[in-house]
């Protein structure tokens, strides 16, 4: 998928969401309950080895997020004016993440204790 194909996703889905009235409020609690919502979808997916249901969910957390996004604009402004909620969320994780070292113990990446001197 290209840069451009995924803002037309982004667009189309803050369309949508506005269209319904998900950004007439500055409430986020709302659709944090969806995300949990979708989450749990996901999570019964995975108990259930069901890979159609996994991806459902993961479309529905995404549109989600990316609503809940809208809300988070019109409560704080934008993080980065520049850049969709969503990936301003992935370029400050990415920033943090980058040069974290760790191991992954049963499919679980444990970041290193910073040692006093970093911190």
């Amino acid at each position: 998928m290209t840069s451009n194909e995924m803002n037309t996703l982004i667009k189309n889905v803050l369309g949508w969401g506005h269209e319904r009235g998900l950004h007439d409020t500055t409430d986020l609690k709302p659709q944090l309950v969806k995300l949990t919502e979708e989450l749990g979808e996901i999570a019964a997916g995975v108990a259930r080895d069901d890979a159609d249901r996994i991806m459902d969910g993961v479309g529905d957390l995404l549109v989600v997020l990316i609503n809940f996004g809208a809300v988070y604009d019109k409560r704080y402004g934008p993080y980065d004016p520049q850049t969709y909620f969503v990936e301003s969320g992935l370029r400050t994780a990415w920033h943090q993440i980058a040069a974290r070292t760790g191991k992954t113990v049963n499919g679980i990446f444990v970041k290193d204790e910073p040692n006093e001197e970093e911190m």
